[in-house]
């Protein structure tokens, strides 16, 4: 079972301080960060209106010329979402959300597919990662907005795309996690995801393995992503034969 959502409207840019990324090592220097972020070009920037106006941004994952995988989570209380990717603007014709997601209980099915009105245009897009092998291994990570440091949290907002990479460091059924590290164990571009770059995609290798769903932080620290921030992806390999299944669904249903 699907939620669908259609008729979603066409918005102008809303490039606005609610778009947020991911906090980086302080000790590399941001340029390398952004560098690395062109890597992504199946990487794009999602913005929105909520129904009270309110403008809001995410990023989202190409998966096919025609279809996006992001965070269902963007789409609470939404009115209008469009794409921006490869230089255009592209108006979001259907949306489909799991029909499990509850967005009052995080950390279950935050997992939205969605048919374009027309095509991307890249030349390449990413495969899902379909093995359950997830714990352990190095991922990359990628989305639009903001950054700062493990060390001071979010600071600045620049709507530049920005990637890095990390250790899944475990599991559950549903998500894969993920942390800043102290230790001399960490990656050269080490990258934590941060408020507002929901629907982001983690990989490993070159295919899609999540979708960034939130970060888990103490109290005081909220909404920061500084050291000892956890963030959540939703588990793409647990949603490998729904996302066939509901890109189907879109497509007979939009004949």
């Amino acid at each position: 079972m699907i939620k669908i959502i259609c008729n979603i409207l066409l918005i102008l840019l809303l490039h606005s301080s609610n778009v947020l990324s991911g906090t980086i090592d302080p000790y590399t220097p941001d340029s390398k960060y952004v560098e690395y972020g062109t890597k992504f070009p199946y990487v794009g920037l999602l913005i929105g209106k909520k129904t009270d106006d309110t403008p809001y941004a995410g990023s989202f994952v190409a998966y096919k010329d025609d279809i996006i995988i992001t965070a269902a989570h963007l789409f609470y209380n939404s009115k209008e979402a469009a794409v921006i990717i490869n230089e255009k603007t592209i108006p979001i014709k259907k949306i489909a959300i799991h029909s499990e997601y509850n967005y009052d209980k995080f950390g279950k099915h935050d997992i939205a597919i969605c048919l374009l009105s027309e095509k991307i245009g890249l030349n390449w897009y990413p495969e899902i990662y379909t093995d359950t092998n997830e714990s352990g291994s190095i991922c990359s990570m990628a989305g639009f907005g903001s950054s700062g440091t493990f060390i001071t949290g979010i600071k600045k907002s620049t709507g530049e795309k920005r990637a890095g990479s990390n250790f899944i460091d475990s599991t559950n059924p549903f998500l894969l996690f993920c942390s800043p590290s102290l230790s001399h164990k960490k990656t050269q571009l080490e990258f934590l995801i941060a408020p507002g770059d929901s629907g982001g995609g983690l990989f490993i290798g070159n295919k899609l393995a999540g979708i960034h769903s939130g970060v888990i932080e103490d109290k005081p620290n909220k909404g920061k992503s500084k050291y000892g921030a956890v963030s959540a992806h939703t588990r793409i390999s647990y949603y490998n034969n729904w996302i066939e299944e509901t890109i189907k669904t879109l497509r007979e249903n939009n004949e």
